[in-house]
This record gives structure tokens, sequence and C-alpha cells, in this order.
């Protein structure tokens, strides 16, 4: 990325930037800097800039930290649930196979009831002639 260079302005102080952001986000950062320096001189009963500015930077980084501590919990998080996911994927695989086993054992016993069906047929149909013979032969 392009480095860019932007004049901004600090607490009425100007100062040379060269950044990857955009001299409008430079400009936008350094009036909020400028904001929170001000805020911290009136909350600190009067304090220096320079007091000022170091309790606005150990904020800053408090709250970076803050925020890393809680991308980094994120992320194991993201390995825990990524973890997890791989091994529901893995179950998921051993039913589907287990669910082929099944359907083909299904298949198997639905085709053998399927030829006893037609042996009770021929069955049924020879007893019924056999009792017609029995019954001329009366």
């Amino acid at each position: 990325m392009m480095k860019n260079t932007a004049e901004v302005k600090i607490l009425g102080q100007t100062y040379r930037i060269c950044s990857d952001e955009s001299a409008a986000d430079m400009a936008r950062l350094a009036a909020r800097v400028t904001e929170d320096i001000s805020r911290s001189i009136e909350s600190n009963s009067g304090a220096g800039s320079l007091t000022a500015a170091a309790l606005a930077a150990m904020d800053y980084l408090s709250r970076l930290e803050k925020a890393e501590r809680e991308l980094s919990l994120m992320k194991s998080g993201a390995s825990e649930n990524s973890d997890e996911t791989e091994s529901l994927r893995a179950r998921i695989s051993e039913l589907s196979e287990e669910n082929g086993r099944i359907k083909a054992e299904l298949e198997s016993a639905q085709s053998q009831i399927g030829d006893y069906k037609a042996r009770i047929v021929v069955l049924e149909d020879k007893l019924s002639l056999a009792k017609r013979k029995g019954a001329k032969k009366k």
C-alpha cells in the first residue's frame, strides 16, 4: 500500500504524518486525539497537554490490549469450534456410511420378503389345487 502524507492539527499544533491511512482518515483521527486530550485536561484538573496526552495514550493502549485479548479469545474459540466442527463432520461421515450399510441390508431383506411372498403364493396355489383334487375324490 502506498504511504500518504498529510498535515494534521492536534491541540493547535501542526504535525506532518506519513501513513497507510488516507489524508481524511488521518485528519479524523487527529481530531479524535485532540478531543480525547482536551477531555483529559478538563477531567484532570487542568493537567498540562503533555500529561493529558500521556493519559490519552495510556487509555488507547489499555483499549488496544483489551481488544487484542478479546480477539485472541475469539480466535481460540474459533479454533475450538473448528476442531468440534471437524469432529462432527467425521461423525456425520461415519453415520452416512452406516446409513448406507443399513439401506443395503433393508433392500436385501425386502428382496427376501418378496421371494418368500412368491413362494407362499405358489404353495397356496398347490394347497388349493390339492384341496380341489381331494374334494373331487370324495
